[in-house]
């Protein structure tokens, strides 16, 4: 009868890096995919202080969530974009697609629009 206990083990030492870099990627975006989502909700609130023209209140808020807003203006629409940049913490993935991922989400506002 041949010993097949060191098979199992040099198979576990093979798949146990394709495991934990799997995880790692589990972690690492569904972080990423938490974090956009929050940045949505500030933009929303954001957006709901812009029609308010609560410009004090919005720049508390941008230093309160360390984002970044840009406002462009059209005949018509307002468009407001939120950037941030947020710290991948994995050490895998740190390696493969940099320290920081740059989030940006935006929301067009109809001029005239009162949400209020």
């Amino acid at each position: 009868m041949i010993d097949r206990k060191g098979q199992a083990l040099i198979e576990f030492v093979i798949i146990i890096p394709i495991l934990i870099l799997l995880i790692s990627c589990i972690i690492a975006f569904g972080s990423v995919i938490y974090e956009k989502y929050q940045l949505q909700n500030n933009l929303d609130t954001i957006g709901e202080m812009y029609v308010l023209n609560k410009n004090e209140d919005i720049n508390n808020y941008l230093n309160s969530i360390k984002a970044e807003m840009i406002v462009e203006n059209d005949n018509e629409y307002t468009t407001i974009t939120l950037k941030k940049d947020i710290d991948i913490n994995t050490i895998i993935i740190n390696n493969i697609i940099g320290k920081k991922y740059h989030l940006s989400v935006n929301k067009t506002i109809v001029k005239g629009e009162n949400n209020g």
